[in-house]
């Protein structure tokens, strides 16, 4: 493997019960794997809105649950950030910092977040330009992501 821990798969599927488990028998929420990538990268690269597991009329276009899921990846955020000191500015092998991984997989509960929490400093430290000479924003725009939020990012953040 790479590396990756169970915690930092617990991140990536919001797990916050397992998450919580892994921490209290000694899970090290800064560890990274082989690529440089930890929990907060893990976390912004959650899905945004459940997998269609065949019953798209269950979850569909279902913005109770969009928005409970926003809320929960938000509510992890903080737990990482502020209970176990996880830097989502950190950026891995490839450039990359959480921010670019929620940019790439249309995690906008973590943009969000990353926006209203951190610090003109840090924000233009989690924005920087990757190995590949992208900024968030141009992720966003490469998969297809909302226009006006891609607008937002380069002109109220610098993204």
């Amino acid at each position: 493997g790479d590396g990756t821990t169970p915690f930092q798969l617990a991140c990536f599927g919001l797990h916050e019960e397992t998450m919580e488990l892994l921490l209290q028998h000694g899970a090290n929420p800064q560890q990274t794997n082989e690529w440089g990538c930890g929990p907060a990268h893990w976390i912004g690269m959650a899905k945004m809105v459940k997998e269609d597991n065949g019953d798209s009329a269950a979850h569909k276009n279902d913005k109770n649950d969009s928005a409970r899921r926003k809320g929960k990846i938000q509510k992890l955020c903080n737990l990482l950030k502020n209970q176990h000191g996880v830097d989502f500015t950190q950026a891995q092998k490839q450039g990359h910092s959480a921010l670019h991984k929620a940019a790439q997989s249309q995690n906008y509960a973590v943009m969000e977040w990353m926006a209203a929490t951190y610090s003109p400093e840090e924000k233009q430290r989690a924005g920087r330009v990757d190995q590949g000479g992208h900024k968030p924003s141009d992720i966003l725009t490469s998969v297809g992501g909302d226009a006006a939020f891609v607008q937002w990012m380069k002109e109220s953040q610098g993204w």
